[in-house]
């Protein structure tokens, strides 16, 4: 009876392969027929990743404020550069900056744009796939097309990036434009999710002379009077003459520039993404000039004053840096960490240019993508998401009109896509397209093997040997999400210990570890035997977590956050009291 009823009873396999031709077969209706953000405003933003102290675009710069950034290697944009006629630009070592925010007006540390509070909201206009929208009055002749794959759209008002000069913008399905200062920065609004769109670029001498391109520049009266005398110095250094009436010709304002961005390279300065905060009534700007420690918005915000002061004009730009080529895609991946600041100078009446202040090996340190194995696989397992953004996330009633071959703008058919597909297969090469299936197929391979382990794991755990089992439970129990929550407040109140004694007058260097940096700093000397004798312990407690792998519980986390408060309070009167000695 045993042996009918297996024999009855299909098999694992049959089982699996029912299942999946039924679940193909039922989701792939759905997806095609389903209409794209339905539910949307019933659910928001669920499901969306949580915000924190982490280095990404702003469209405004405040300076001043102390901490601690972290990068986040997430990828936000996908963009790719071609020609007019459709011939690829981008490469690996060629780098775009990708205009966001365009900062026109300095106050007190606070960049903004003057022309986004000014433009209306009735501005807006809503524009539908194959709906292009020309950015200036006269146009101009487009060199160079760039298109941009937004992951994730955040809800409300999103800027829409590009490079300068752009002259048309087109998005992929329906969305809510608004130029401000005509191409001197895009907004869009109105959808959510992923969104694909077009931006025509041309070079930024083709619209000299376009007034309403141009923008505004900040007062230089906004910059405190130490900015100009040290502009003045690095001038007089590098050989430049200015006259009361500017600069006599062309040329010599971009010596004058060029003699600038000199200056920022010279090697006194220093990158770091954890900073102190300014001293109370003082300008940001003029503190970083002297303390020379910032990153890359306080070089971009010195270098804009620091042109100004000398006739010059020249704003703030935000944004991201488009640096890491996809060669299997031949799209740039552009992740959160990319996001940057950087600056506009006008060499020549009505030309404005990028000028990048930020050191150059900072610069190749922070945004070049690395050369190692582990980043050779992740950009080949995101060549696999890329395509699964772009054919799945992104596919929207544009895309299911092209499937079945009535492209209702262009009237392209369904054979007519393959001969271009073949055509940008011959463009690009073989090896390319083999590196691509090669690495679709290692990735399939992978993640396919190990979800079958792990399903066969589960089903015959008792077949396996006693030394697999216990080693797998021991993994288990220390990858659990619990342990590493743990971890990671235990690293928060480390960061926090560490901002704490860059209050009490320490150099920011996470680098140094935590108990010698607080022998060395001094400060014991100035506390209090009670809190001193705190400071000591917090630490021995710390270590422990860190390294003797002693494990936290709840309530010792909570008091170790209450003890690093009381420390910070504790610093910052000592700190206080030397100060008030010294005077």
């Amino acid at each position: 009876l045993r042996r009918a009823a297996r024999r009855a009873t299909p098999g694992i396999g049959g089982l699996w392969a029912q299942s999946a031709f039924c679940v193909i077969v039922i989701s792939g209706a759905v997806f095609i027929a389903m209409p794209r953000g339905l539910g949307t405003s019933s659910f928001g933003g669920w499901g969306a990743a949580g915000i924190g102290r982490t280095v990404g675009y702003n469209d405004e710069v405040q300076l001043g404020s102390g901490g601690l950034l972290k990068t986040s290697p997430e990828p936000v944009l996908d963009v790719r550069v071609t020609t007019m006629s459709g011939m690829q630009l981008g490469r690996q070592g060629e780098v775009y900056y990708l205009r966001g925010a365009v900062l026109d007006r300095y106050d007190a540390g606070l960049w903004q744009n003057s022309e986004l509070e000014a433009s209306n909201q009735r501005d807006r206009r809503y524009l539908d796939e194959g709906n292009a929208m020309p950015l200036i009055a006269t146009p101009r002749r487009a060199t160079r097309r760039l298109t941009v794959m937004v992951r994730r759209l955040p809800p409300g008002q999103s800027a829409a990036f590009s490079i300068w000069a752009p002259v048309r913008f087109e998005p992929s399905r329906r969305v809510a434009f608004r130029s401000v200062g005509a191409g001197q920065s895009m907004l869009i609004s109105g959808a959510e999710g992923s969104l694909e769109y077009s931006v025509d670029i041309a070079p930024p001498d083709a619209i000299a002379g376009v007034r309403e391109v141009g923008g505004g520049v900040p007062d230089a009266e906004a910059f405190p009077e130490a900015v100009r005398t040290l502009a003045l110095r690095e001038l007089e250094a590098a050989g430049v003459e200015l006259t009361d009436n500017g600069f006599a010709t062309v040329g010599q304002r971009r010596d004058a520039i060029r003699a600038l961005r000199a200056f920022f390279e010279n090697g006194t300065f220093t990158y770091t993404l954890s900073i102190e905060s300014a001293p109370l009534g003082r300008d940001p700007i003029e503190w970083f000039l002297n303390s020379r420690v910032g990153h890359c918005e306080y070089y971009a915000s010195a270098m804009a004053a620091m042109c100004l002061s000398v006739g010059v004009n020249a704003r703030v730009v935000t944004g991201y840096v488009a640096s890491e080529f996809n060669e299997n895609t031949g799209y740039y991946v552009v992740r959160a960490s990319n996001a940057h600041a950087w600056v506009e100078v006008e060499d020549e009446p009505g030309v404005w240019r990028t000028v990048d202040p930020t050191p150059a090996t900072d610069f190749e340190r922070l945004h070049q993508p690395g050369d190692t194995i582990v980043s050779k696989i992740r950009r080949g397992w995101e060549t696999v998401e890329f395509a699964w953004t772009r054919a799945i996330v992104a596919f929207d009633a544009g895309r299911r009109a092209e499937l079945f071959g009535f492209d209702r703008d262009q009237g392209e058919r369904l054979s007519d896509r393959f001969a271009n597909a073949f055509d940008r297969i011959r463009d690009t090469g073989p090896l390319a397209v083999l590196r691509a299936l090669l690495y679709g197929a290692l990735v399939f391979g992978v993640v396919f093997g190990a979800g079958l382990g792990v399903l066969t794991f589960i089903e015959h755990r008792d077949r396996w040997p006693t030394w697999l089992v216990a080693i797998a439970d021991r993994l288990r129990a220390l990858f659990g999400s619990r342990r590493r929550l743990r971890r990671d407040r235990v690293a928060e109140i480390v960061a926090q210990f560490h901002l704490a004694l860059e209050r009490a007058g320490g150099r920011p260097d996470p680098s140094v570890p935590l108990a010698r940096r607080l022998q060395s700093s001094g400060v014991l000397a100035d506390l209090a035997e009670e809190d001193a004798s705190a400071a000591r312990r917090l630490v021995s407690t710390l270590y422990g977590w860190t390294f003797a792998g002693r494990e936290p519980d709840e309530r010792s986390l909570a008091e170790a956050r209450r003890e690093v408060i009381n420390l910070r309070r504790a610093f910052t009167r000592a700190a206080r009291r030397r100060s008030t000695e010294a005077t």
